[in-house]
């Protein structure tokens, strides 16, 4: 998510060919372009072109009446309660970065885009951001994480504040687990910089210590990027700034050592896991005006320590998630300077020995990509000069 200066608007999002449904479009200022055409995967697809804190500190805060954010009304009743994979009234939910920062719900109801609350000074709504069946997650200003209740009239609470450079979250039935970089103080050399992973309750729970999380381990150097859960473990990805010295690594929800389970990658940047295996995309080695057209999707099987690329020649990978063994992904395509206005594919991966498939191609800037038991869902660029961002679906 970046900072932008664009005020809300509202635009309706044409069909994206006739596999793509279209959500009511909500304004998404951005001032930095995602990287990224594809010359790994095969478009086989039916959108068109194929080319996409410190030890038990920083706890105060838990339970805030002030979470910083304006709150609207939840939106309607679900109209399916029963619906597989229900989140509240909403099938989808997703951040945009206009003024201070504004959270979207998408309806299963309806067709219209609504928000569910906003920024305001000094708080922003910022990456990273997550949600589950009754809440989406963000941070403020990257130092506290907050949680937003989405039935009804919604309310943020404030779950945890103090924290230094918040880059990934992920949740599961009872905590919210992050990355928080440290930046090494002025004048210190980069690798002074360390990353505690950490674990508190979520919203709605009761813990003896609520407010105070528990640093799981905390290893040394920056470039945390994304993180998932699966089987008692947190995984995660460090970057390393466009050179081969990324890392993959785990540690147990419990707490305990750091485990690598890969080295020498480019800029890993997103991870996904399920009991498939690991996987995860290498953005490559970045240029000086030209995004990268060396990314990769990379795949670690269970049980196993050798890793595999199974995509190759990846230009702007963005987006990763992993479902029942299937794997999908976004690319951004390849430009200099300036994101043109498509190029982007949302891909299917059914297998690690399967060919990518493109569900959707031709579309600007694909990225937070959801996977419910039906439906793909992520957002699109529609307006590359004003960056107006659009929820859209296609069917799995």
């Amino acid at each position: 998510m970046r900072h932008p200066n664009h005020a809300p608007r509202h635009v309706a999002l044409p069909v994206l060919r006739a596999a793509l449904t279209a959500f009511a479009l909500v304004s998404c200022a951005r001032q930095t372009a995602a990287t990224g055409s594809d010359a790994g995967p095969t478009s086989a697809g039916r959108g068109g072109a194929g080319t996409s804190g410190a030890a038990g500190g920083g706890g105060a805060g838990y339970g805030s009446a002030d979470a910083g954010v304006v709150t609207r009304d939840g939106g309607p009743a679900p109209t399916d309660a029963a619906a597989p994979n229900a989140h509240g009234p909403y099938a989808y939910y997703y951040p945009n970065p206009t003024n201070f920062g504004q959270v979207y719900g998408v309806p299963r109801s309806t067709t219209n885009s609504v928000l569910l609350a906003s920024g305001k000074d000094p708080h922003n709504i910022v990456n990273p951001f997550t949600f589950d069946a009754e809440h989406v997650y963000y941070g403020d200003n990257q130092t506290a994480l907050i949680a937003l209740a989405t039935s009804g009239k919604a309310t943020a609470t404030t779950l945890v504040s103090g924290l230094h450079r918040v880059t990934a979250i992920a949740v599961d039935a009872t905590d919210l687990y992050f990355l928080d970089v440290e930046d090494p103080p002025s004048g210190a050399p980069a690798t002074a910089a360390s990353t505690v992973v950490g674990r508190v309750a979520l919203a709605g729970t009761v813990e003896a210590d609520a407010g105070a999380f528990q640093e799981l381990v905390r290893v040394s150097g920056g470039g945390a990027t994304s993180l998932a859960l699966y089987d008692g473990h947190v995984y995660w990805a460090a970057d390393s700034a466009g050179t081969i010295g990324g890392v993959i690594r785990r540690v147990s929800t419990s707490g305990g050592a750091a485990e690598t389970l890969a080295s020498q990658q480019v800029s890993p940047r997103k991870i996904a896991v399920d009991a498939s295996g690991v996987y995860w995309l290498n953005l490559g080695h970045l240029g000086v005006d030209c995004s990268p057209t060396d990314g990769s999707l990379v795949y670690l099987a269970p049980g196993t320590t050798a890793t595999r690329v199974l995509v190759p020649n990846l230009a702007g990978a963005s987006a990763l998630t992993v479902k029942d063994g299937t794997v999908y992904f976004t690319t951004a395509g390849a430009h200099c300077n300036v994101q043109p206005a498509g190029g982007g594919n949302v891909w299917k991966l059914v297998s690690p020995s399967a060919t990518p498939q493109s569900l959707v191609g031709n579309v600007t800037e694909p990225d937070n990509l959801f996977v419910d038991a039906t439906d793909v869902y992520f957002t699109v660029v529609t307006d590359t000069f004003n960056y107006i961002e659009a929820a859209a679906k296609v069917v799995r």
